[in-house]
């Protein structure tokens, strides 16, 4: 089974929003965002993905989540004029 990759990927320290290209039954594309926030356990080896996010972190993901969308914007754009979407 083939794994799909993000097409994209912006990061600020442990947090990243991803973003993935999908495409509809009729081929036509959207994209979509996963927001994930890692770190490292107390003993600075083991990694860990969180599910919350403190009030610095939600400030820090609207600017991450605001860059993804004006990516997802411009490359809506671009792909609609060179007919691919």
């Amino acid at each position: 089974m083939k794994q799909n990759k993000p097409v994209r990927t912006i990061r600020n320290g442990g947090l990243s929003v991803s973003i993935w290209k999908n495409t509809t039954e009729n081929d036509k594309a959207y994209y979509s965002v996963t927001p994930q926030k890692r770190y490292t356990k107390d003993d600075g080896a083991t990694w860990e993905t969180a599910n919350s996010y403190t009030q610095r972190d939600a400030i820090l993901l609207a600017n991450l989540l605001t860059e993804a969308a004006n990516w997802i914007r411009t490359n809506l754009e671009v792909e609609k004029n060179i007919g691919n979407a």
